[in-house]
Formats: structure tokens, sequence, C-alpha cells
């Protein structure tokens, strides 16, 4: 059963890899990002809280933005979440905001 009090429902780990922005672009794709529901998306009726994150902020804000301007109704509403090996409560915070954590990395 999903936790509603988690900030996200998925979190797509490894966002700036090759598969993790394919999967991040289905996501934008699909559904709206943010969990509100948009015109744009195919979705509109299955809104979908969700982010990307990694290790490197700058290669996540790029694919971010790239989705953005691919997919305009996700304009601001894909937020990037960073965590490193060399910081452990990094992780548990990426880990403890959602509800199911895919690793494309």
């Amino acid at each position: 059963m999903a936790n509603p009090g988690r900030a996200y429902d998925l979190v797509v780990w490894g966002g700036s890899g090759f598969t993790g922005r394919l999967a991040a672009e289905y996501l934008a794709r699909r559904y709206t990002p943010g969990g509100s529901v948009g015109v744009g998306s195919v979705a509109a009726t299955e809104p979908v809280r969700w982010a990307i994150a990694g290790r490197d902020r700058v290669k996540l804000e790029k694919v971010r933005d790239e989705i953005e301007q691919k997919h305009p109704h996700a304009r601001n509403k894909i937020d990037v979440l960073v965590g490193s090996l060399d910081d452990p409560q990094s992780l548990l915070r990426v880990a403890s905001s959602t509800n199911t954590l895919l690793t494309f990395a």
C-alpha cells in the first residue's frame, strides 16, 4: 500500500543516464509530474508524483530541462534529488521521500 505521506509516488534513480533518461521521458509523456492533472499529459486522469535522482545535480538538471522543453506541460514540475555514497543521509532522504525507487544506475 502506498504511503500518501511521502513526497513522491516514484523516483527515477540514475535519471541522467541513458536508460534513466528514457524512463523519465516516458513518465513526462505519460504522467504530469508533481501529481497535478495537466492537459498536455496523455494520462491526465492518472496524476503521479515523481522526480529524477542521482549523484550529479548539474547532469540531472540538464536532463530535466531537455525533458521540459519537449513536454511543456511538465515545466517546473520535475524535481531533482541528489544522493551520494559519501553521504548516506542523502541516500536515506531520497529513499524515504518515495513509495517506489526505480534504479537505472
